[in-house]
């Protein structure tokens, strides 16, 4: 966790979403960002988190089966719960599974709060790989202008690299590039 805190600020980005399987940092390979993690560690991750200047805005925990993952996404959609409450939008799970990401952010757009942004080099394959963002079959430019049409305020995008988690700073940053770069004609 304490590598992936360095990468996204050396990247300039100024937020990071964990994964609860991450591990803290060598000094503690055991411990992971849950709700079992001691109270003298939790001050030290923020504390890291503080000094390179990144927020963490969540931890993502992924669900084990399909009937947990329709219950979650049942539990997140009804309409009495908080605001708060939400999606986190993985287009390149959508991508891979042959889902439009546009068509799903339409389904539940009062909902939408972050998205697992990547680009693939294929639509509908379940092993499709990550490209740069902006080079792939992932739709990128069009789920920027939907998420502008659909009036969603203030996304939080994450990097989402499954290829290899050792590609370089560079790489990212060209996504990032991008992404800046297509921005700036929304109100994001």
């Amino acid at each position: 966790m304490y590598e992936a805190l360095e990468k996204t600020a050396a990247t300039g980005l100024p937020y990071l979403e964990l994964f609860a399987w991450q591990k803290l940092s060598p000094d503690h390979p055991d411990a992971q960002p849950t709700a079992g993690l001691s109270a003298t560690l939790q001050k030290d991750w923020k504390k890291k988190a503080a000094d390179l200047g990144v927020k963490i805005i969540g931890i993502y925990s992924k669900l084990e089966n399909p009937d947990s993952a329709k219950a979650m996404f049942e539990f997140a959609a009804m309409q009495s719960r908080s605001e708060r409450m939400g999606f986190c939008c993985d287009t390149g799970h959508w991508r891979r599974s042959g889902l439009d990401p546009v068509e799903m952010l339409q389904k539940i757009v009062p909902r939408v709060k972050t998205f697992h942004l990547k680009d693939l080099d294929q639509f509908g394959v379940p092993r499709a790989k990550d490209v740069v963002w902006g080079q792939g079959a992932g739709r990128i430019a069009w789920i920027l202008a939907e998420i502008e049409r659909l009036d969603i305020q203030r996304p939080y995008f994450s990097i989402e690299w499954e290829r290899d988690p050792n590609e370089s700073i560079q790489t990212h940053a060209k996504s990032v590039a991008f992404l800046e770069q297509i921005a700036c004609t929304y109100r994001m």
